[in-house]
C-alpha cells in the first residue's frame, strides 16, 4: 500500500461526515485491491440471485475457490470488536452435530489425552486434574481418558512439590512433565503432545472444570472428521467452589483481524475462522500431519492463528461444540489470586504473529504491515512496509525462515489465503469489516495520536489516549 498521509486541512471526519477541529486525519486510500475483492465479493452474491445460498453460507465444509478474483486487499482494521456467543438452541446444536465432512476422514477414535500446560498454577493445577478426571468415566487409565499430561512450566516451587505430590499421583496418576526453565505456552503444549498416547489431543488450560459428557462430545464430532479441530464453549469458574457459574455468558468463536489479531464474534454457523487457543481438541493423526506448532514462534501469542489458518487452508476444519461447556477461570484485576505468575512478552506475541502472516497472508501480507505492531519499533507510519514484515531496517530480530510452513503446504496441498477469506466472506462482507477509507486521528498542537491501549486478543476492554504517531515506545 502506498505511504499513508496526513490530509491538508487540520481536521477530521466524525460520525455524520462532518470535520471537528483540531484534529488531523491520517488516510489511508482506496485503491485497486480493495476494490477488486469488494467487487469480487458483491458480484458474487449477485450471482446466485438474491445472495449466497443461506445453507452453503452458514454450514458448508468447503467454499468455493477464488482464484479467479482480483488477488490483493487492501483495506484496514475490523472496527468490530468483542461479542458474547449465544446460549445454544436445539437448533443450533443439531446444526453443529449434522455439519459434517463425510467421507475419508471418517473414523473411529477410542481414547483422549488431556494436555495441561501449567506455569505457576499452584494449587489451581491440582484442582484441574482433579476436575478433569473426575469428568471422564473411568478416570485416568479407565478406558476412555488415556493419560492426562501436566506440563510444570518452569513452576517455582516445582507443582510436585506442594500439589501433585507422589501420594496425589498414586490417586491420580498424571503424567508429569518438569521443564526447569519456562519454555513458554507453545513449548509446554508440544512437550505434552510427545507424550500424550491418546486418539485424541485436548488442550486446556491450568484452571479449569469440563462440565459434564464433554468428553462425549469431542470424540463424536471429531470422529467425523480426523481432520476436525472442535472447541467448546468457555464458560466462567467460580475459584472458591470450582463449579460452573453463568453459563449463558459463554465463549466460544473467533474472528480474525488484518493484523493478525483475533476477537470473538458471533455467528449462527457452527464453523469458525479462528480458535482463541486455549481449549481445544484435535486428533493425533491431524496434530502430526500439520506439523503441531511452528517451532519458531516462541513464548505466548500467536499459535492460534497459525493453527487456525494451517488447519482450514491445508483441508481441515474447526468447529464450535455447542453443547460442550468448560468452565474456565479469567483474569480479573479485583482478584489478585487470579493474577498470572509468569511473564509474557508482548514482544514475543507480535513477531509470533509476525511469522504466521509470512507464513499464511501470502500476497495480503501488505495489510498486516500497515499496522504499527507489524512496522514495529523506530519506524514510521508511513515506512511501516520496511519494517519487521520485509526484514529491511527493523530494530528487531524476526527468524523469516518460513521453510518448515512450505513444507506443509506442498505436502498438504494447501489453498491459498484468498480461499479463507472466501469461506468466511459472511464475516467480512456482512459484517462491514471491508471500510473504503480508514483515519487516525493526529491533534494539531500536540502532533500526538489517538491510539488504542486495550491488549491484544479477545480482551473486552481497553482505553484511548494521545501518544506519539510514531509508536516508538509500544514495545520497549
Amino acid at each position: 500500500m502506498g505511504k499513508a498521509k496526513p490530509k491538508t486541512a487540520a481536521k477530521s471526519t466524525n460520525g455524520d461526515g462532518k470535520a471537528s477541529a483540531g484534529w488531523s486525519p491520517y488516510w489511508t486510500p482506496p485503491i485497486a485491491g480493495l476494490v477488486l475483492l469488494v467487487a469480487w465479493l458483491v458480484a458474487a452474491r449477485s450471482f446466485s440471485g438474491a445472495g449466497v445460498d443461506e445453507a452453503s453460507k452458514k454450514d458448508s465444509g468447503a467454499a468455493e475457490d477464488p482464484s479467479r478474483a482480483g488477488s490483493r486487499n487492501r483495506d484496514e482494521k475490523p472496527v468490530k470488536q468483542t461479542a458474547k456467543t449465544k446460549t445454544p438452541t436445539k437448533s443450533s446444536q443439531s446444526k453443529a452435530e449434522t455439519a459434517v465432512q463425510d467421507g475419508p476422514y471418517k473414523w473411529n477414535p477410542k481414547t483422549l489425552s488431556v494436555v495441561l500446560p501449567c506455569a505457576g498454577e499452584g494449587l489451581f493445577a491440582k484442582k484441574t486434574v482433579i476436575s478433569v478426571a473426575d469428568s471422564v468415566p473411568g478416570g485416568i487409565g479407565g478406558g476412555i481418558l488415556e493419560d492426562i499430561v501436566v506440563v510444570d512450566d518452569g513452576s517455582q516451587p516445582p507443582l510436585d512439590k506442594d500439589f501433585l505430590t507422589k501420594e496425589f499421583r498414586k490417586e491420580y496418576p498424571v503424567k508429569l512433565v518438569r521443564h526447569k526453565t519456562a519454555v513458554g505456552l507453545m513449548g509446554a503444549k508440544s512437550a505434552g503432545a510427545a507424550k500424550a498416547a491418546g486418539d485424541v489431543i485436548v488442550f486446556f488450560d491450568c484452571h479449569v472444570a469440563p462440565q459434564e459428557d464433554w468428553y462425549r462430545k469431542f470424540l463424536d464430532s471429531i470422529a467425523m472428521n480426523y481432520r476436525r479441530i472442535v472447541v467448546p464453549v468457555i464458560t466462567n469458574l467460580d475459584i472458591d467452589t470450582w463449579k460452573e457459574v453463568n453459563r449463558n455468558q459463554g465463549f466460544a468463536k473467533c474472528y480474525l483481524t488484518w493484523d493478525a489479531d483475533f476477537k470473538w464474534v458471533e455467528s449462527n454457523s457452527p464453523f469458525m475462522p479462528v480458535l482463541s487457543g486455549g481449549l481445544l481438541g484435535i486428533s493425533k493423526r491431524w496434530w502430526n500431519e500439520t506439523g503441531g506448532y511452528d517451532d519458531g514462534m516462541s513464548g505466548w501469542g500467536g499459535e492460534n492463528v497459525d493453527q487456525s489458518l494451517r488447519s482450514w487452508l491445508c483441508g481441515g476444519e474447526i468447529l464450535s461444540l455447542p453443547n460442550a461447556f468448560v468452565a474456565h477461570m479469567w483474569r480479573k484485576r479485583e482478584d489478585p489470586r487470579t493474577a498470572q505468575n509468569y511473564e509474557v512478552s508482548q514482544l514475543d506475541s507480535v513477531k509470533n504473529k509476525a511469522r504466521a502472516v509470512l507464513a499464511w497472508f501470502d500476497e495480503y501480507r501488505s495489510k498486516a504491515a500497515e499496522y504499527p505492531a507489524m512496522s514495529y519499533v523506530g519506524q514510521s507510519l508511513g515506512s511501516c512496509r520496511e519494517g519487521l514484515l520485509d526484514g529491511q531496517k527493523s530494530q528487531v530480530d524476526l527468524n523469516r525462515n518460513v521453510g518448515n510452513f512450505e513444507e506443509v503446504k506442498k505436502r498438504l496441498q494447501c489453498r491459498p489465503f484468498a480461499w479463507f477469506l472466501w469461506r468466511f466472506r459472511e464475516i467480512y462482507m456482512e459484517g462491514g469489516l471491508l471500510p473504503t477509507e480508514v483515519y487516525k486521528l493526529r491533534e494539531v498542537k500536540s502532533g500526538s495520536c489517538l491510539t488504542y491501549l486495550g491488549p491484544m486478543g479477545t480482551h473486552p476492554s481497553g482505553s484511548g489516549a494521545l501518544s506519539l504517531c510514531l509508536f516508538l515506545y509500544m514495545f520497549s
